[in-house]
């Protein structure tokens, strides 16, 4: 990767788009949040809105459940500032999903 200037700073060209000097992570946030998302259905959601009050609009927002998640999806994301959302979705395919209560992990991640 020839002219990188550090983690994440670097030239990227796709098409006739451009990105330069790509955000640096300034800060990462850890968070342990218990959910008990039950049995879910077909095309069924959960949703859990935690408080990390680190949280602004634009940050990166990662989760990983305690569990395998067969069918079934998770979306995390900053709801809006001081507050974080995960979705967590049974697809398709899903009889039923019976997820327990467990711990989640969430990272908080700031770019500047």
């Amino acid at each position: 990767m020839g002219g990188q200037q550090g983690w994440f700073t670097r030239q990227l060209a796709v098409g006739q788009h451009s990105v330069a000097n790509v955000a640096k992570i300034t800060e990462i946030d850890l968070y342990t949040v218990n959910i008990d998302p039950g049995a879910l259905t077909v095309n069924q959601s959960v949703t859990t809105i935690f408080a990390a009050a680190q949280a602004a609009l634009g940050d990166f927002v990662l989760a990983s459940a305690p569990y395998d998640l067969v069918d079934v999806s998770a979306t995390a994301y900053v709801l809006d500032a001081g507050n974080i959302e995960i979705v967590i979705h049974a697809g398709d395919n899903v009889s039923n999903a019976d997820l327990a209560a467990g711990n989640w992990k969430v990272l908080l991640i700031k770019a500047s």
